[in-house]
């Protein structure tokens, strides 16, 4: 399918690279594959042993890149499609650069959030300005809201998230192996785990959406404190945009509980494989918590949107708006065996496209 499709490839975000990434190395197993990358999609590349190249957006250096690998420009540019505009405007210029060059461009969503943005410029007057050809998607789901959106009904293509591949059919971490990562970070097995995954809300947003990741954590760790259960232990997981400097006020705030800060000590597959719990936001986290199976709590207290978790506008998992909803939900997510099983089966009724990264080569080669 690969043979002879010369592809330029990019990305920047964590969660992008992680899309392309399964994409990227079949195509690079047959050494068709230029592999460019900046921001925290380096680190996620490199380990995945794809050894990208660090870029910022040049015409002319993109264009000798591709003449030193291909001796021409490439038949097919692929990118993500995750960073926001005014983080970093590179795939909106490879695609238009992809489009003067007459070089067919296809980007991949990694995300139910943010449809608009993720095609628009840092002007009010670029809103759906940036487009590649074929924009790959997870679902009807997706499909539909970016319509609505107003992204153009030809440029979607339904063909699931090739990320979620490795967790639908990778290998379950056996109980030595977690045994190991919770002797790693002096949690012992007795210990309930509650993960609280972090994102760059405040960062990103501001007070548009009505919480952060620094509210909502004060808000879980309140509410865990308050139900005073012996071995409980949360763990906090930064999103590579947080700082330490930021969390660490939260680590003695609740002397009952054990506080454990990680930033990038851990993959995330590692700690969700420890996690018994795991609550946050609308992080892409959370949709591979359910996937592996664990009790998943999206919390948007005091939202001033709607939900924006896929998961909860699916009505898989509560939109939970308000202190003492969350409160009663905790409580009885910890301490309700026949609430939590119920809450696990309804988890379980939703599922992701299979064959993602197959078809998303097709599309490549269309």
């Amino acid at each position: 399918m690969t043979e002879r499709m010369k592809v330029l490839a990019f990305s920047r975000e964590a969660g992008g690279a992680e899309a392309i990434a399964p994409i990227c190395k079949i195509l690079n197993s047959d050494d068709n594959l230029l592999l460019l990358a900046s921001g925290h999609a380096l680190a996620l590349f490199n380990d995945r042993k794809l050894n990208p190249i660090e870029f910022g957006y040049s015409e002319k250096v993109l264009e000798g890149l591709c003449h030193n690998k291909f001796g021409t420009l490439p038949e097919r540019l692929l990118t993500s499609a995750a960073s926001l505009p005014h983080i970093d405007m590179t795939e909106r210029q490879l695609w238009q650069w992809a489009q003067r060059k007459n070089i067919a461009s296809v980007a991949v969503l990694d995300q139910w959030q943010n449809y608009a943005l993720r095609f628009s410029g840092q002007t009010p007057n670029e809103c759906l300005a940036y487009f590649p050809n074929k924009i790959c998607v997870m679902d009807d789901l997706a499909k539909n809201e970016m319509i609505e959106d107003g992204v153009p009904l030809e440029r979607i293509v339904i063909t699931g998230q090739p990320a979620f591949e490795r967790l639908q059919i990778g290998p379950k971490n056996s109980p030595p192996k977690t045994n190991m990562l919770r002797s790693k970070l002096n949690i012992s097995t007795r210990e309930k785990i509650v993960t609280f995954v972090a994102e760059s809300l405040q960062k990103d947003f501001g007070n548009t959406l009505g919480y952060n990741e620094l509210t909502t954590l004060d808000a879980i760790g309140t509410i865990l404190s308050e139900l005073n259960l012996n071995h409980l232990t949360i763990i906090i997981k930064l999103h590579p945009e947080n700082q330490l400097s930021e969390f660490k006020g939260f680590i003695k705030k609740w002397p009952n509980l054990n506080v454990h800060l990680i930033k990038d000590e851990f993959l995330a597959s590692e700690i969700l494989a420890i996690s018994n719990f795991v609550i946050g936001m609308s992080s892409i986290m959370l949709i591979e918590a359910a996937i592996v199976g664990k009790p998943v709590i999206s919390l948007e207290i005091n939202a001033r949107k709607g939900p924006q978790l896929a998961l909860t506008r699916c009505g898989v998992i509560p939109f939970i708006k308000n202190h003492g909803e969350a409160s009663r939900i905790i409580k009885s997510m910890l301490t309700d065996p026949n609430f939590l099983s119920a809450h696990i089966a309804k988890q379980t009724s939703w599922s992701t496209q299979i064959g993602a990264t197959k078809k998303c080569l097709s599309i490549l080669k269309k």
